[in-house]
């Protein structure tokens, strides 16, 4: 949640862009959709799309599944603590 206020004054002030939160990306390998990564928020910061994943503790699946995500989608997730 304070992130999400953060970006949104953010936004405000025009510091950012395009916010959005819980942005579904497909994973899909081999032309077959094997799974979707949802990312927490996503946005625009001078015209660079920056996708931000909030985590307190990240288990393996979760950080495979970023990885696939961020390979399928040509994206690259930030983790914020």
């Amino acid at each position: 949640q304070r992130y999400w206020v953060k970006f949104k004054l953010m936004e405000k002030s025009g510091a950012i862009t395009g916010l959005q939160r819980q942005v579904r990306y497909p994973i899909v390998i081999n032309g077959k959709r094997v799974g979707t990564y949802v990312a927490d928020f996503t946005f625009y910061d001078n015209k660079k799309l920056r996708v931000l994943d909030a985590k307190g503790r990240e288990i393996e699946a979760q950080k495979f599944r970023r990885k696939c995500a961020e390979a399928c989608n040509d994206i690259e997730v930030e983790i914020v603590r």
